[in-house]
């Protein structure tokens, strides 16, 4: 009986090691799910150098030495909230503004 025991032991240990091998937080499903979040986070990070690189070129054209003309335009028209008399505006910002009114 006594000479069963360390093999018994040793057999329960191992399996304990080896669940926790396929089934604990370091695990082979852990790693997956690991993986899919490493995906995830790459994507993000590629949407956000593009969107930086999109926002540097802009702001390089506005750089004081050499300013593009339609930006400046485009941007002193946003921030003061002018239009040309040709510009056609569409109002967004109103929903019902595309609706006819209603005839009675």
């Amino acid at each position: 009986m006594k000479s069963a025991c360390v093999p018994a032991l040793l057999l329960c240990g191992g399996a304990y090691f080896a669940h926790y091998a396929l089934h604990g937080a370091y695990g082979r499903g852990a790693k997956a799910l690991y993986e899919r979040d490493i995906a995830h986070a790459e994507a993000a990070l590629a949407d956000l150098e593009a969107r930086t690189a999109e926002l540097e070129k802009r702001a390089g054209l506005l750089k004081t030495t050499a300013i593009d003309p339609d930006m400046l335009d485009e941007r002193a028209r946003a921030l003061l909230g002018y239009a040309h008399p040709e510009d056609i505006i569409v109002p967004l910002n109103r929903p019902n503004a595309l609706r006819p009114a209603p005839t009675n």
